[in-house]
């Protein structure tokens, strides 16, 4: 059961679900439990896996809410419902600084990175902050770019125009940006960033062990827990990954 009240969002059996735009143009949906004890700032991944994983990530808050802890998802600027055009790592990193802005104040803060979005939870992430999940990160993006080239229209004919942009399940990725997503790797962070970080990969995803001894070295108390449900998978049979998303929210 819901009320709706139109000034304030919508009241859930968990709490209080807010949509709004910020100042900036960000599109953001908070759900914001009774006495939250802690919150945390949902980085979401890019293109065709933003849109597939928006539903998981309603249930992660939701999960998350039930425990006490608020939440605050956002679309980086130039995806989704946010304003702009056009987007990059350096810009959904910005994206990633201002949205914090808008999370209430709380006795702990922290940030979960799902997919590509684990680019800017981790490189937003500080000593400051008190956890940090990584949820099937792309810890190498020269890889992740390739496979988008590779998985895309026409990727042939790219063959003899290197230059053209490469379409994927209904998204356009620039050449600009194949590099600039090639130029992202996880495991180049030198700063310390939360004392507490959790990653939690698919049995199959590569450089998830080389990662954790990367922040490890940084100081952080690092879980590696792996799974086999699908948070960004295409097939028809895909289900919510609700033992991962009750796995995340008792970490926290």
């Amino acid at each position: 059961m819901s009320v709706c009240c139109p000034e304030m969002g919508i009241i859930i059996k968990e709490g209080l679900v807010q949509p709004r735009y910020t100042a900036e143009g960000h599109y953001t949906l908070s759900y914001q439990p009774v006495d939250a004890r802690a919150q945390t700032l949902i980085c979401g991944p890019i293109g065709y896996e933003g849109v597939i994983a928006i539903r998981s990530l309603n249930h992660l808050a939701r999960q998350l809410a039930k425990t006490s802890i608020g939440s605050l998802r956002f679309d980086y600027k130039g995806t989704g419902e946010s304003a702009g055009s056009s987007y990059s790592p350096s810009s959904m990193l910005s994206d990633r600084q201002a949205a914090a802005g808008y999370m209430p104040s709380s006795h702990a803060a922290g940030a979960v990175g799902a997919g590509f979005g684990a680019y800017p939870a981790l490189f937003g992430s500080h000593a400051e902050e008190d956890f940090l999940v990584l949820w099937d990160p792309v810890v190498d993006g020269r890889a992740f770019a390739d496979k988008i080239r590779s998985d895309s229209k026409g990727h042939m004919f790219r063959r003899l125009l290197p230059w053209a942009a490469a379409e994927l399940q209904g998204f356009t990725y620039s050449q600009t940006l194949l590099k600039q997503l090639a130029a992202v790797d996880l495991r180049a962070r030198t700063q310390p960033v939360a004392p507490r970080v959790l990653v939690i990969a698919q049995q199959a995803l590569p450089d998830i062990e080389p990662l954790a001894e990367c922040l490890t070295d940084l100081g952080s108390e690092v879980s590696v827990v792996r799974h086999n449900e699908e948070l960004l998978g295409t097939g028809s049979l895909v289900t919510v990954p609700s033992n991962v998303i009750r796995e995340i929210a008792a970490w926290i």
